[in-house]
């Protein structure tokens, strides 16, 4: 995970081309900072489902989740995978 936690903006393009802005620090911004990197691998998805909730009520970032089952190589029986589902991106407050 990202270890920045100074505020930062970001944007959000929504599906009919309108634009949000808004700041996040903190873990908010750690876990978003994470999905604009890459999808984020939870062996449980209470572990970042309180970060995800927020993010997608309070700025409506676009964040879906698949779950899958047996993972092998940690022996979890469930986990889930967050992916973000549509253009977000940070548009200043230092490196990703």
């Amino acid at each position: 995970m990202p270890n920045g936690t100074a505020p930062a903006r970001y944007e959000v393009v929504a599906e009919d081309g309108t634009t949000k802005t808004f700041t996040l620090a903190k873990g908010n911004r750690i876990t978003l900072d994470a999905l604009i990197q890459q999808p984020v691998y939870c062996a449980s998805p209470v572990r970042i489902s309180d970060r995800v909730c927020i993010l997608r009520r309070d700025y409506g970032v676009p964040i879906t989740k698949e779950m899958y089952s047996n993972d092998t190589a940690t022996d979890r029986a469930r986990f889930g995978v967050y992916f973000l589902s549509g253009m977000v991106r940070r548009i200043d407050g230092g490196a990703a």
